[in-house]
């Protein structure tokens, strides 16, 4: 028999997850608009069941769902409209850059991405001043070839802070070519370990424009510190630097890796820098929170074996218990599943590696295997290389027929290589644990 929507012409979005919430309401979540709506029992009938009738006034919320694209044309090829929406999100209007200065660390993380990722000696050089000014050019020379007035600049490594002086030299040359250009935005940020940043560093980096850090707090001192090996041990002093660089109006996002080692232990590390933010308020207003599964790479995988293959089901879950307790206690959170696109999926984000080699991907820095070429290249044969390693979509027809394919895209090509001779372009389907962690967090409203 024709449902109601089925007569207005209209259908359910193939794209949807939904939640029962205790007032008897039904939340339901468009993963292709990003869209929340909690629909009364006479709405979910309308959608859902065997309603004859409507009143005008229904109608109106029923058009209304129709533009948040739960509801969506009987005659949608939902699929197609979903790789479209994709190829828009892959088309941003601004430049990334990603200046990898270096690939040495002062730590001997347990799970690192880039261990074992790049040959020697490549892994142990630095940036130089020679090929950080041709980065520079390179960079301004790429917003001239695609018209764009928008730049997003990252510092990694490595510990990129182990270039400090080269961190610097090109937050100057950046300044002085940015006054010759009209950009409208420039952003700045450094992903380190935050060992090497004392409130005078921070100082003069926000006064060169650096306005956001990563840093890695991976639970209680004693498990961080066995994880996030240094010399003598890191938990404290990156809490001094997130209090100094938060003091200071710089936003920080705090990445906690979770796996079997630790999750047990991540409510309580929650409740300990609550207190910490009690004494220092402008740390919880001026950070955030990332909570995620570790990665797994080949120089790790004999690691992952032990904490991550086979329960990813109950690690995620516990993820989504962080998520829900850090955002009831007031925390800034940033789902990672919602983000819109990663950094090899956009033909605008370029990694370069130290000795000016370009990549796309965070887990290929060094490994000229996935160089898409270097800095010293033809823009316009650049972005064609970058397009061919964006157009290796990972997708099937069975992803296009899951409703988070949206959010996952066939899921992290870099962990899928690892089972595939290091070949991008394949997928990784993790749908079954994920789509029930998404829906805890939906019925407990943290996105």
């Amino acid at each position: 028999m024709a449902t109601f929507l089925t007569r207005q012409g209209w259908k359910l979005s193939r794209y949807l997850l939904t939640a029962e919430l205790p007032t008897g309401d039904l939340r339901v979540f468009s993963t292709l608009w990003k869209s929340v709506v909690d629909l009364d029992h006479r709405h979910q009938n309308l959608l859902f069941g065997e309603t004859s009738s409507a009143t005008p006034e229904e109608l109106e919320n029923l058009r209304a769902l129709k533009d948040l694209g739960i509801i969506v044309d009987a005659d949608v090829d939902e699929g197609e409209l979903a790789v479209e929406r994709i190829n828009c999100w892959t088309q941003p209007d601004q430049l990334s850059i990603i200046y990898c200065l270096t690939l040495a660390c002062n730590f001997a993380c347990v799970y690192c991405v880039q261990k074992g990722t790049s040959p020697e000696p490549t892994h142990s050089a630095e940036m130089t001043a020679g090929v950080r000014k041709q980065a520079v050019d390179f960079t301004f020379r790429m917003l001239d070839q695609l018209s764009l007035s928008k730049l997003d600049v990252t510092f990694f490594g490595g510990e990129p802070l182990l270039n400090y002086d080269g961190v610097l030299d090109i937050l100057a040359q950046i300044e002085l070519l940015k006054r010759k250009r009209a950009l409208t935005h420039i952003c700045c940020g450094i992903v380190s370990n935050g060992s090497l940043l004392d409130i005078g560093r921070l100082r003069l980096l926000k006064s060169m424009g650096v306005t956001d850090l990563q840093l890695t707090v991976d639970g209680l001192p004693e498990t961080h510190n066995l994880r996030r090996k240094s010399a003598h041990g890191s938990w404290g002093k990156i809490w001094e630097t997130i209090i100094f660089a938060t003091d200071l109006g710089m936003h920080v996002v705090i990445n906690v890796v979770v796996d079997v080692e630790n999750m047990d232990e991540v409510l309580q590390f929650i409740d300990i820098v609550d207190r910490i933010a009690a004494g220092n308020p402008q740390v919880k207003a001026k950070s955030s929170f990332v909570f995620g599964l570790l990665i797994p790479t080949l120089a790790t995988y004999g690691r992952c074996q032990q904490v991550l293959f086979g329960q990813e089901a109950r690690i995620f879950d516990k993820i989504i218990d962080c998520y829900i307790y850090a955002q009831k206690h007031g925390w800034e959170v940033f789902h990672m599943l919602l983000q819109v696109i990663s950094s090899h999926e956009s033909p605008y984000s370029f990694i370069i590696g130290p000795a000016g080699d370009l990549y796309k991907c965070f887990s290929t820095i060094g490994n000229p295997k996935y160089s898409i070429g270097s800095i010293w290249d033809q823009p316009d044969d650049i972005i064609k290389r970058s397009r061919q390693f964006t157009d290796r979509h990972a997708w099937d027809a069975e992803c296009l027929a899951c409703p988070i394919f949206p959010l996952c895209r066939g899921g992290c090509q870099a962990i899928a290589s690892l089972s595939h001779n290091g070949e991008f372009g394949h997928k990784l389907c993790e749908r079954t644990f994920r789509i029930f962690g998404l829906k805890r967090a939906l019925a407990e409203g943290v996105f």
